[in-house]
């Protein structure tokens, strides 16, 4: 089975700052992977590498087997074509921490503008899987409002729907409930289970250590910018073996 993603031996530095050190990771289709740890330790780095958000100093980046990335000392090993990179990445879908959502447009039009602007499709057929997404996320009574008029809660579920309506292969979540009050955590996780339950492939960083034991196929622990232990939510949250993470999950749990 081919990996839908793959990082061999990735690092990233911002400038003397090591970030990431030496990462390897590989997912396959309709795996749902928890990135856990403590803030700093990477894990939104990694994601970001992932979609070329961030461009790695040394490794190689691959998104269903196909090279995105291939760099030593920040230099490129291989030349790929900027079209070629997009076409790739537009495979994977993002829901960011803060919502990203453009303000002046309401809800539907925020799911419908990448369809319209990058993959062309017509008004009336981004549209119509826009009411579709938002019903989906429990919010088609929503869909003319604009981002002000909408919870935190509200508004990461129209960024999960905005995300899918790029129809992604996978999904990317970076904390998603990690600027969201505590009751309204809830809706979203729910909606992420769902995707889950549907076989959307997906990584998932997050402090919601609840959600990793429950859908997670693998749970993967980073500190200071190494992956220190990685297997079921039974292995990794309640039988680790290593230190820094019996230390971890001591804490929280």
């Amino acid at each position: 089975m081919n990996d839908m993603v793959r990082l061999v031996d990735v690092y990233k530095s911002f400038g003397d700052l090591e970030v990431l050190k030496g990462i390897n990771l590989s997912v396959k289709p309709g795996e749902v992977v928890c990135v856990l740890g403590a803030s700093g330790s990477g894990k939104s780095t990694m994601l970001r590498c992932l979609n070329h958000l961030e461009r790695i100093t040394s490794g190689e980046v691959y998104i269903e087997n196909n090279l995105i990335d291939k760099r030593k000392d920040d230099k490129d090993l291989v030349d790929i074509p900027p079209e070629r990179i997009q076409a790739l990445c537009i495979e994977l879908g993002m829901v960011f921490q803060g919502f990203n959502l453009f303000p002046h447009l309401t809800a539907i039009e925020n799911v419908m503008k990448a369809p319209i602007l990058v993959k062309k499709v017509s008004h009336e057929e981004a549209k119509s899987k826009a009411v579709e997404l938002l019903k989906m996320v429990g919010l088609e009574d929503k869909a003319d409002e604009y981002p002000s008029r909408l919870s935190g809660g509200q508004k990461q579920r129209v960024a999960i729907a905005r995300a899918l309506a790029m129809e992604p292969k996978i999904m990317l979540f970076d904390e998603p409930t990690s600027a969201l009050d505590p009751e309204l955590v809830g809706e979203v996780l729910e909606v992420m289970k769902k995707l889950a339950a549907a076989g959307m492939t997906m990584i998932v960083v997050t402090h919601e250590v609840g959600f990793a034991r429950e859908v997670s196929d693998r749970v993967i622990f980073m500190d200071a910018g190494v992956i220190c232990e990685e297997g079921t939510a039974q292995e990794v949250i309640l039988n680790p073996k290593e230190e820094r993470t019996k230390s971890f999950f001591n804490k929280i749990l």
